[in-house]
């Protein structure tokens, strides 16, 4: 120890036993006290050597316990302990350098039940103070490996100096790099080289030490040992220590301290370190700086119903249970910077739990109140996910009854600030949404007034400067506008998705990803392991993991589209790579699979590039609404090299001969496209079989080599029913100006309602719609419940927002215009609503069916050859050169060599190919042939793949 810091410690102590306050000084050296002991008020205890009190330590207001710095080793074995004066050991001026430990629960049986908060407890009462500070630790708290650390290893090279923090002894982490949250691996340091620290054994696992594709993969290195510690005698594996800050106290300050087997699995309240219900504590000064909390039966660190406490520099590793957990949503104005967090385990036993401590609802940082500062903090390894924000419409009753947060409403409070953060290893990065878990609580919880909450905050959300790696999922948001800003997403196999409402929404929409870089597949391989967390990725013929957290049949994708609009600007997509004859494929932008919601026409590409990714767009489901519905406004061309097109699924109800039809993207069209809200108005939510599909064709067609008009291209649309939207919805996504023809072929509504969304003043929609025979409209009603004009006739096209009825025919059809601007491009519709109508009609039976299905036909006279919509092309301006040399002609979705090679097949290393003249990646003939990867682990008696490099 150096002679100033020796000085310095010296007069602390000589401070305290001069103080008045505290005139009687007792030393406890070597002493053990069978029952409770009372430290009075203007006592001061000194601890030197080992000490054990049996029972309740209680220091009373006025006194103080403190040690004794120049003793090497202070060891002090308590029941529990009561703090209304002072517990102190070292201070911010002279932190301790010698080893001093706290020991609970150690003590067989309990003093005190579990309802009890003493139990095993360390309790900062009225009036109390906690001040820890030790030396270790506090320099270097964590780091980042240097190169990487190759399995086998037992010297790592760390990218921070760690020399006079870091000691012989000392346990570290080092943390997991793969998809896999486990296989952060915990050693013993024995010894420094000039390059790296020697550890006690080698490294069962490869963790990646280095930028790739620009993008920060090194794992985490961090020191779980201080030279302070507050421990937790059991070994049960449920009940340890607990730390609590109750309301009143005077300061917490705790800087490098290790806390190991604390939190109590068993009942609520008892975490590894608590500030419960205490308020605005900024005139305490309390945080917990470049402390380690590991080994914990329950969380972390816990602000419930406080304010105002730092959180800096802390490592957390092993963690039961949410870890960094804000409780009840009253919680604001705290700040979390520079964290690290590894391993986080969900809450599978015990006595108590919330729903969210499993699986689907874990998190590194729980959050109920976005009113905090998060910046800097590492997130790695989660078996859920790493930051998640959850909502609810008012605090929960433990702090709501204080009566200090009368109008607090979480689900509206703006996000302070989030930037710089982190989360690798993990089921999701970041997560905004309010899924109510409360009723897996164990036991119940009472949530009286204050149910979960989706996210609307009065501002709009800031998300910048994060980094997801290896993750099933980058981010998932249920917001209605966020921007997230310089983002690196690498080796997700789902970069980001957006959602919002679904259907037609009533307030702005914006999900922006700005500034970022996405990569699919990295330099960074991963183990070759398999678990619940991980596979192995053979089908790219390397070592590589992937995660095997995946939902049914779902592509890699680094956009997410969902609902809707998104806005993609200045962002570069790299390493998406597919193997088309393999039915493998990776996308820059894709659509979420299986889903009917609407797909919000105004979503815009602008100023991307992609690199080494063949499908800038791919749409993978072709079955669903949103696969069939979702298109892209591409604004600069980056995409299509046709500035403003619209690039849309490669069906025929799109195909127009000026689109320009790529495998990469599918078509990129210059005709403009509305959502059109199709509602059958009902309120029957149960019987959904009843209300069927919505068959639509085009009228406008293209003339084929001599004359002939080819059948009118249609898609089927399987429609949701949304309460909020009073019925049963279909979202075909329409071209101004262009007719369509529609009929419902199970039923056919007695009320129809269709809007125009997403439109510009002006567009103007032609939409026939065919009816059971006999049918009888009896009123066509605008928004505004004022009837529409007649028109003169079927084909009558100088009227706008009228109808015609073809009683002949059974044909309805409907000449709607939008009259006003939407005031902002984030809304859906005008501020007087989306221009539409409401149609009611009698049929002629009520007995009779009322589905449709000769539509086409029926729409025969409306449809035109070769019309100034179908020959909308693109102008010089528009287009330009885009090197995108893509030739699928060899290869063709429904091959058969290529179906028979399913999901199941490639993650077992079993491939196809084709014969000569092409042998190889990317070659197909009627010659299939099966092969076999070399490190494959499949038994089967499969040829070795001739084109294995």
């Amino acid at each position: 120890m150096h002679a100033g810091r020796l000085l310095g410690a010296a007069l602390a102590l000589v401070h305290i036993l001069l103080t008045p306050t505290f005139a009687a000084v007792v030393v406890w050296d070597n002493t053990v006290a069978t029952g409770d002991v009372v430290v009075p008020a203007g006592q001061t205890v000194v601890l030197r050597n080992r000490n054990i009190v049996r029972g309740q330590l209680t220091i009373e207001a006025g006194a103080a316990v403190t040690v004794d710095p120049t003793c090497d080793s202070v060891y002090l074995q308590v029941g529990n302990v009561e703090i209304n004066g002072i517990l102190s050991i070292g201070s911010a001026a002279a932190p301790f350098t010698k080893t001093a430990t706290v020991a609970l629960g150690c003590e067989k049986p309990a003093l005190y039940p579990a309802t009890d908060d003493r139990r095993y407890g360390v309790n900062v009462r009225q009036g109390g103070s906690l001040q820890l500070f030790g030396s270790k630790g506090t320099k270097v708290p964590w780091t980042k490996l240097a190169l990487t650390a190759v399995e086998g290893t037992t010297c790592i090279t760390l990218a921070d100096d760690t020399t006079g923090d870091w000691a012989v002894g000392d346990s570290i982490i080092i943390t997991t790099t793969d998809f896999d949250p486990t296989l952060t691996e915990r050693r013993t340091i024995t010894g420094f080289r000039s390059t790296c620290v020697e550890i006690d054994s080698p490294l069962n696992y490869m963790h990646y030490g280095a930028f790739t594709q620009g993008i920060d993969q090194r794992a985490e290195v961090g020191l779980l040992s201080r030279n302070i510690q507050l421990v937790g005698c059991t070994t049960s594996g449920l009940v340890g220590g607990h730390l609590k800050m109750n309301q009143g106290f005077r300061t917490a300050q705790l800087s490098g301290v290790e806390i190991r087997a604390f939190g109590q699995g068993d009942v609520i309240g008892r975490y590894s370190i608590h500030f419960h219900l205490t308020g605005n504590v900024a005139a305490t000064n309390s945080f917990v700086k470049a402390s380690a909390i590991h080994s914990s039966y329950m969380r972390a660190i816990t602000i419930h119903g406080t304010q105002s406490v730092l959180v800096e520099r802390n490592v957390a590793y092993n963690i039961t249970g949410h870890a960094m957990f804000l409780e009840d949503g009253a919680e604001f104005n705290n700040t979390f910077r520079g964290n690290l967090v590894a391993w986080v385990r969900q809450k599978t036993s015990g006595a108590f739990r919330l729903g969210s401590d499993a699986l689907q609802g874990l998190s590194a940082f729980w959050i109920t109140n976005a009113d905090n500062v998060f910046e800097d903090n590492v997130v790695a390894g989660v078996e859920g996910t790493g930051f998640w924000l959850h909502t609810r419409a008012r605090p929960k009753l433990p702090s709501f009854k204080t009566g200090l947060y009368p109008t607090v409403a979480p689900h509206k409070i703006p996000l302070r600030k989030c930037t710089g953060n982190s989360a690798h290893s993990v089921w999701n990065g970041f997560r905004i949404d309010s899924v109510d878990f409360d009723q897996d609580d164990q036991p119940a919880q009472d949530y009286t007034g204050a149910p979960s909450l989706a996210y609307e905050p009065t501002a709009l959300t800031v998300i910048s400067n994060f980094t997801t790696h290896h993750a099933r999922q980058g981010g998932w948001f249920r917001i209605f506008q966020i921007v997230l800003d310089n983002w690196n997403v690498a080796d997700c196999r789902e970069g980001i998705q957006f959602l919002t409402t679904g259907n037609t929404a009533t307030m702005p929409i914006n999900g922006t990803i700005r500034n970022s870089h996405f990569v699919g597949s990295s330099s960074n391989r991963g183990n070759q392991f398999t678990s619940a967390f991980q596979k192995i990725n053979f089908i790219e013929a390397r070592y590589w993991s992937d995660s095997a957290l995946l939902l049914a049949d779902v592509i890699q994708m680094a956009v997410t589209l969902y609902d809707g609009p998104h806005y993609i600007e200045n962002t570069t997509f790299e390493n998406y790579i597919s193997y088309p004859c393999f039915n493998y494929y990776s996308t820059a932008f894709g659509a979420r699979a299986f889903n009917t919601f609407m797909m919000a026409t105004t979503t815009q590409s602008t100023n991307n590039k992609f690199i080494n990714t063949e499908f800038p767009v791919f749409m993978y489901d072709r079955v669903s609404d949103g696969g069939k519905t979702t298109l892209m406004l591409d604004t600069d061309g980056s995409i299509s090299g046709q500035r403003n097109a619209v690039i849309a699924p490669d069906w025929d109800f799109y195909y127009t001969p000026s689109c320009v039809r790529n495998g990469g993207y599918g078509l990129a069209c210059p005709q403009r496209y509305n959502n059109i809200e199709v509602v059958q108005i009902d309120g029957d939510g149960t019987n959904l079989a009843k209300y069927g599909e919505l068959y639509v064709v085009r009228a406008n067609l293209a003339s084929r080599s001599g004359g002939l008009a080819p059948p009118p291209p249609g898609l089927s649309f399987q429609g949701q029913y949304i309460p909020a939207a009073g019925g049963y919805l279909y979202h075909p996504s329409l071209s101004v100006g262009a007719t369509y023809v529609m009929g419902f072929t199970t039923r056919t509504p007695p009320i129809l309602r269709v809007n125009i969304v997403n439109g510009q003043q002006g567009d103007t929609h032609t939409i026939a719609f065919s009816y059971p025979r006999g049918t009888i409209i009896t009123s066509v009603m605008n928004v505004a419940n004022q009837a529409l004009n007649r028109a003169t006739s079927l084909l009558d096209r100088t009227c706008v927002n009228c109808f015609f009825y073809d009683s002949t025919l059974d044909l309805l059809v409907l000449r709607l215009k939008q009259l006003l601007p939407r005031i902002d491009p984030t809304l859906p519709c005008p501020a007087s609503g989306c221009d539409g109508v409401v149609v009611r009609a009698t049929f002629r039976s009520a007995t009779s069916s009322t589905s449709v299905t000769d539509c086409s036909t029926r729409g025969a006279p409306l449809q035109t050859l070769d019309d100034a919509w179908l020959q909308t092309s693109f102008s010089n301006k528009e287009s330009f050169s885009l090197d995108m040399p893509i030739n699928l002609d060899w290869c063709q979705i429904g091959d058969p060599c290529l179906e028979s090679i399913d999901v199941g097949n490639r993650e077992q290393g079993i491939l196809a190919y084709a014969d000569f003249p092409c042998n190889g990646i990317g070659c197909y003939s009627n010659k299939c042939r099966y092969c076999k990867l070399s490190f494959s682990a499949s038994n089967q008696p499969f040829l070795p793949c001739p084109f294995e490099t």
